[in-house]
């Protein structure tokens, strides 16, 4: 397990230990019927915002290196993950979602940018 991914599953911990425990002190003082409503947008919430922050986080940060054009570390990319050009400039110049680059890949690419800078 690398150390971006222990970081995540750290903050995913966090979000639900204090999702948890508002919950807990809240449920006396709250009726039933709002309770389960805020049980399930805590689900929601547990299941979502972790990936959501996760995702945003990782795509600047590699979008913010990537866009320096610094050959070494784009080199070493299409060498250790056998990404092409062509997917590496898709990703760059998305968006957001639908970059076509599994997470696999992203983890690799960020950590190949975290070994050269």
């Amino acid at each position: 397990m690398t150390k971006n991914e222990k970081r995540d599953i750290l903050i995913e911990v966090v979000i639900v230990i204090i999702s948890l425990f508002l919950l807990v002190v809240t449920h006396k003082s709250i009726s039933k019927t709002l309770f389960d409503i805020l049980s399930i947008i805590l689900i929601i919430l547990i299941i979502f915002i972790p990936s959501g922050c996760r995702t945003g986080m990782q795509l600047n940060k590699i979008k913010k290196v990537l866009n320096t054009n610094n050959k070494n570390i784009i080199y070493e990319i299409y060498d250790q993950t056998g990404i092409t050009e062509v997917k590496l400039q898709q990703f760059i110049n998305s968006k957001g979602w639908g970059t076509g680059i599994s997470w696999k890949t992203r983890y690799k690419i960020e950590e190949i940018i975290d070994d050269n800078i």
